[in-house]
């Protein structure tokens, strides 16, 4: 709900090309908007149709409609059964976006615990994204305490990930990785330190061997962060 489609069917386009053509340094949407300013649109076409049917088929569903509830999503996930078949996965971005009819700290209370429901009902995975309000710093590990409208989401959520930036030594932000907590809250109980690194062609985080502890910076108070 928070990006346009076409913002995110240009992710989709890149995604797609990428895991095609893994070596690639080109965003595959760049290409195809200068192809169809060239006049080749039937290639265009073509190229998408072969990409998206390859990577996808009928299993992206995209709905950019705002303001929903969990009785819409429920409501959603029906038509689509009906359509396509069993429906594994609802992502909802973000929450910040669905129904606002009591205050946000009340309807966010309300929507996660229905979301809840609503994967347990239909046995499927919802993940939601979730924004920070102001007050953590951009190298802040854990920034539950500042989850927008309400710290009752980790309540009712079983897992949650977060992530946050690093710095060098020199204070500046690393553009090439980033830093994931994991907390498994319901199950183990355990948190979990990851670095990722970021593929800016396809604007996709992916997994690395990097030991997080090389990046912990040491602050003046001399705690680590």
């Amino acid at each position: 709900m928070e990006m346009s489609p076409t913002k995110l069917l240009d992710r989709v386009i890149d995604f797609a090309f990428m895991e095609a053509n893994p070596t690639a340094e080109i965003s595959a949407h760049k290409v195809m908007k200068e192809n169809i300013k060239l006049g080749n649109i039937e290639t265009v076409i073509e190229d998408l149709e072969l990409l998206l049917d390859k990577y996808y088929g009928n299993n992206l569903i995209i709905d950019w409609q705002p303001s929903m509830t969990a009785d819409d999503y429920e409501k959603k996930i029906d038509q689509i059964e009906d359509l396509y078949g069993p429906v594994d996965c609802l992502v909802v971005g973000g929450l910040g976006m669905m129904s606002d009819h009591e205050g946000e700290t009340k309807s966010v209370n309300e929507h996660t615990k229905k979301l809840k429901h609503l994967a347990n009902e239909k046995d499927i995975f919802i993940p939601i994204i979730v924004h920070c309000s102001k007050g953590g710093e951009r190298t802040t590990r854990d920034v539950s305490k500042y989850a927008r409208g309400s710290e009752k989401i980790k309540d009712n959520v079983d897992f949650y990930m977060m992530f946050s930036q690093i710095e060098d030594p020199n204070g500046d932000i690393n553009k090439d990785v980033g830093w994931i907590q994991f907390v498994n809250k319901r199950g183990s109980g355990n948190t979990i330190d990851q670095i990722y690194e970021f593929n800016k062609n396809k604007l996709f985080l992916e997994d690395s061997d990097l030991d997080p502890s090389q990046f912990e910076i040491q602050t003046e108070d001399n705690k680590k962060y």
